[in-house]
């Protein structure tokens, strides 16, 4: 059955549908009673299977390659750059930086190559078979040829980058200024009760942590010896909350701390493929970098000041978890809804997310990189000096 889902009031549906009925009464199945109810239930909210297919569409690894070699716009440049607008600025004013990388191979060079001289031979004795192939065997193999120069290709560009061309984007000018400029913040709850900032610059914001993941290192060196900078206990807890927020997602973790360190998106591909059996494009990690890991980090932070704010001025409004006895506040972000007395579920989130989850024993923390038991990241326990900050 076939629904019009321009439709968006509940008027209008329910016209669609009695004229519905009445030309199909006969046929109608109780499968699609089912569909016409969410139909009418649901309009204008997008929740129905086909509305969500519309609103997000599925994107096919075909029509992503499509996409990609298409897409020549600002904002998606910057944000397939593992650097995002930043490695953009470097390239740009960085005599460093060359913008064509991609360089013919000096075939006088090739035995500088690690196994090239072997590979080049390969390639030969390929191309004279080609010669005398026909039809699969033939294209197959033509694949091996061109896979045969992109690992020698590729190798020339890991000895350059051995060699010391720069992975990671250097910090720009604008950031270091900021690093010692005050960064005054006031937060409150609003009406809803949510949290809210006056500052550009706060946690609260995805951006602003994706700013501060992406040059952690750089600012933390700006502010080692300054004690007394807004940007030192800025970065003390973009680590409090990061910890908090992707200890349950051991491959978060994990690809936080590469993009940290400056991996290429290949060779994070080949490092989840190995270590978490995990097989996705390079698009689809740098979307959870850019998108999923500072929405989770922004969050916990609206967590932690709710925590705080409830403890220190409201100090009522707490519910007692029934899986793991904590004392949380009674809030959304702490609680699944539902119609008990309340409106809250007995147990809070986390612990409902464990019982569908398992989760590793120990994480590698992403801003020491030493190896520490999950749960005590949960509780934001910083390996470096031992606190636990909750």
């Amino acid at each position: 059955m076939r629904l019009d889902y321009k439709l968006k009031t509940d008027e209008e549906r329910l016209d669609y549908v009695n004229s519905y009925l009445d030309k199909h009464n006969s046929k109608v199945r109780p499968a699609d009673l089912e569909k016409l109810a969410d139909y009418l239930l649901f309009a204008g909210e997008n929740v129905t299977i086909k509305e969500r297919s519309e609103e997000s569409p599925i994107i096919t690894k075909n029509r992503e390659v499509t996409l990609n070699a298409r897409e020549t716009s600002l904002e998606s440049t910057i944000d397939n750059l593992p650097g995002g607008e930043d490695t953009l600025w470097t390239v740009a004013s960085s005599p460093e930086y060359p913008l064509t990388v991609k360089e013919p191979l000096d075939m006088s060079k090739i035995s500088e190559i690690p196994n090239g001289e072997s590979k080049l031979r390969a390639i030969k004795g390929l191309e004279k078979s080609l010669e005398k192939a026909a039809g699969r065997h033939k294209f197959k193999l033509k694949k091996a040829i061109i896979e045969s120069w992109q690992d020698i290709y590729n190798a020339r560009v890991s000895m350059n980058a051995a060699a010391g061309y720069p992975t990671t984007p250097k910090l720009a000018p604008t950031l270091k200024g900021a690093a010692q400029l005050e960064l005054p913040e006031t937060k409150w709850l609003d009406s809803k009760d949510m949290p809210q900032s006056d500052s550009d610059f706060s946690l609260f914001e995805p951006t602003t942590v994706l700013i501060l993941l992406r040059h952690y290192f750089n600012l933390k060196s700006e502010v080692r010896e300054n004690l007394h900078c807004d940007m030192h206990y800025f970065l003390w807890e973009l680590e409090t909350n990061t910890r908090m927020a992707l200890a349950h997602y051991p491959v978060l973790l994990d690809l936080c701390r590469l993009e940290m360190l400056g991996y290429t998106g290949a060779e994070i591909v080949n490092y989840m493929e190995q270590y978490h059996g995990i097989i996705h494009s390079e698009q689809y990690f740098s979307t959870l970098w850019t998108k999923k890991i500072p929405k989770l980090v922004s969050q916990e932070a609206k967590k932690s000041f709710i925590k705080y704010y409830y403890r220190n001025h409201r100090k009522y409004g707490f519910k007692t978890c029934s899986c793991c006895k904590k004392r949380l506040p009674a809030h959304p972000l702490f609680y699944h809804r539902n119609t008990s007395n309340d409106g809250y579920y007995s147990k809070c989130k986390d612990c409902r997310k464990q019982t569908v989850t398992s989760f590793d024993k120990y994480s590698q923390d992403p801003f020491t990189g030493q190896i520490v038991e999950t749960s005590l990241l949960a509780i934001g326990y910083a390996p470096e000096s031992g606190d636990i900050y909750g």
